[in-house]
C-alpha cells in the first residue's frame, strides 16, 4: 500500500511538468491512397480527414506526440485510369492512432519571443483500423504502420502554434484495397511484392499548457534547452 501510495503521488506531481510542456489540438487535411490502383499519382481520390493530437516538448529540438486521424480511403481503376480494364474499386473509413517523434530543424518554441518556426521531421509506429467495401464485398482493416514526413510549425502567440505538414504511411499489408493477388483463372490482378501506403497532408493549430511566461526561465529549462 505504501508503495502504491509513493507510486501515485509521483504521477500526481509530475501532471504539472506535463501540462507546462505539452499541447494539444485538432488537426485537419486531406488523406488518399498509394498502392496497385494508384501506384504514386499525390492526391488521387482524396478526402477530407480530421482528428487530434498532442505534443509533449521535451525541449526546443524534440518532441513526442500522439495523434488520432479518421479518415475516408477509396479509388478506382476507373478513377485512376492506369488499369481500367481490371475494373478494381474499393472503399473504406479507417481510423489511425500513432505515436511520433518530431525533430525540429531549429530551437523552437510555443510563445517565444525569438524561436518561434522551425521546419520538422517526425517518424513513428501506428495502427490503422477501419473497414470497407470492395467488387468482393465488405471487409475489415486492421494493420501496423509507419509514418514519417516533414512539416513547418509557426508560433501565432503565447499559447498558439499553427502547423503544416505532408507524410507518408508505410503500412505492413497489401489488402487496403481488399485485391487479391489472382483471380480466379489464376492469372495476376495485383503485385504481391509491394505493400499498400496511404497519405496525410494538413494543418494542425495546437494550445499549450504552459503556465508559466515562456520569456522566463528555470534552470532545468535552462540545462536542457527548454
Amino acid at each position: 500500500m505504501k508503495k502504491l501510495f509513493v507510486f501515485v503521488a509521483v504521477i500526481v506531481l509530475s501532471l504539472p511538468v506535463f501540462a507546462q510542456r505539452g499541447e494539444f489540438g485538432p488537426l485537419l487535411g486531406a488523406v488518399y491512397y498509394v498502392g496497385d490502383i494508384n501506384p504514386g499519382t499525390p492526391f488521387s481520390s482524396a478526402n477530407v480527414a480530421y482528428g487530434a493530437l498532442y505534443r509533449y516538448n521535451f525541449n526546443q529540438r524534440w518532441t513526442l506526440r500522439g495523434t488520432f486521424l479518421r479518415g475516408d480511403l477509396d479509388n478506382s481503376d476507373l478513377t485512376a485510369g492506369n488499369t481500367p480494364e481490371r475494373e478494381w474499386a474499393f472503399s473504406s473509413t479507417v481510423n489511425e492512432i500513432s505515436a511520433q517523434m518530431e525533430v525540429n530543424f531549429l530551437p523552437y518554441i510555443t510563445g517565444g519571443t525569438h524561436n518561434f518556426f522551425s521546419p520538422y521531421l517526425f517518424g513513428g509506429l501506428a495502427v490503422l483500423f477501419g473497414n470497407g467495401n470492395s467488387n468482393q464485398g465488405g471487409y475489415n482493416i486492421l494493420v501496423p504502420s509507419m509514418p514519417f514526413g516533414m512539416g513547418f510549425k509557426l508560433s501565432l502567440s503565447k499559447r498558439f502554434c499553427l502547423g503544416g505538414e505532408w507524410g507518408y504511411r508505410k503500412t505492413m499489408s497489401d489488402n487496403l484495397d481488399d485485391m487479391p493477388h489472382l483471380n480466379l483463372d489464376g492469372s495476376r490482378l495485383s503485385n504481391s511484392q509491394n505493400n499498400d501506403w496511404y497519405s496525410f497532408a494538413g494543418l494542425t493549430l495546437t494550445y499549450s499548457l504552459r503556465l508559466e511566461d515562456p520569456k522566463r526561465c528555470t534552470d532545468f529549462q535552462n540545462r536542457f534547452g527548454y
